[in-house]
C-alpha cells in the first residue's frame, strides 16, 4: 500500500522548523507604477508603516505625536518577528516580504485540507460499465433480470456476487444493466 503524501500543513511546519528561501510577490517597483510614486517615496511610506525599528513617536487620532519615553519597555513582538524574518530569509525593509510571511503563516495556521469522502470508492467506473454493457451484449434476448441471475452467480464471470442465496447482489446488478444499457444503447 502506498505511503500516503504529508498533509500541506505538515510540509509547512516543516519550512517554519528548517527555513526555506522565500519568494516575495510584488517588487517595490510594481507598486511605485502602479501608484505612479517614486520608489523612495513608496520606500519612505511603507518604511513608517513596516518596519522593524523601535518606534519613536506615538501618533494618535486627533494628529497629534508624541516621543517614546526613554523608559518605556521594548516590544518583545518586534524581537519574535525579526526571527521570522530571519528565519525565511526575508528582509523587513521589502513589502512583499511582509506579505511573504503573513501568506505563511496564514497557511500554517488556517489552511485546511480538502476533505475526503468517506466509504468505499465508487465500484462502478465508466470502463467497468462498458465491460457490464459488452458482457450483457453477449447475452441477446435475456432480459435485465436473466442477464443479472446469469453474471451475478457464474463464478468466471466479474460480475460475479458471493452471498448466501442467488439472489444476492442480483438487484442491484439487474438496475445497473438498466443504467448501462440507456447509457451505451440508447433503450428504454
Amino acid at each position: 500500500m502506498a505511503r500516503r503524501p504529508p498533509s500541506p500543513k505538515v510540509k509547512a511546519h516543516t519550512v517554519l522548523k528548517h527555513g526555506e528561501s522565500a519568494r516575495p510577490g510584488r517588487k517595490l517597483s510594481q507598486d511605485a507604477a502602479k501608484t505612479g510614486l517614486g520608489i523612495q517615496e513608496l520606500k519612505s511610506l511603507y518604511s513608517s508603516v513596516l518596519t522593524l525599528k523601535p518606534l519613536e513617536k506615538f501618533h494618535f487620532p486627533d494628529g497629534r505625536e508624541e516621543q517614546v519615553p526613554a523608559d518605556f519597555p521594548d516590544d518583545p513582538l518586534r524581537d519574535a518577528m525579526a526571527k521570522a524574518f530571519a528565519h525565511f530569509k526575508l528582509d523587513p525593509e521589502d513589502p512583499g516580504s511582509w506579505k511573504a510571511l503573513v501568506s505563511y503563516f496564514s497557511y500554517i495556521f488556517f489552511w485546511q485540507p480538502p476533505r475526503q469522502r468517506s466509504g468505499a470508492k465508487a465500484k462502478w467506473t465508466s470502463n467497468r460499465e462498458r465491460e457490464l454493457y459488452e458482457a450483457v451484449s453477449t447475452l441477446p434476448g435475456l432480459s435485465d433480470v436473466q442477464a443479472a441471475m446469469k453474471l451475478a452467480n457464474d463464478k468466471r464471470s466479474p460480475f460475479y456476487v458471493r452471498g448466501t442465496s442467488p439472489s444476492d447482489g442480483v438487484r442491484g446488478l439487474r438496475s445497473r444493466i438498466g443504467k448501462v444499457r440507456k447509457k451505451f444503447d440508447g433503450t428504454e
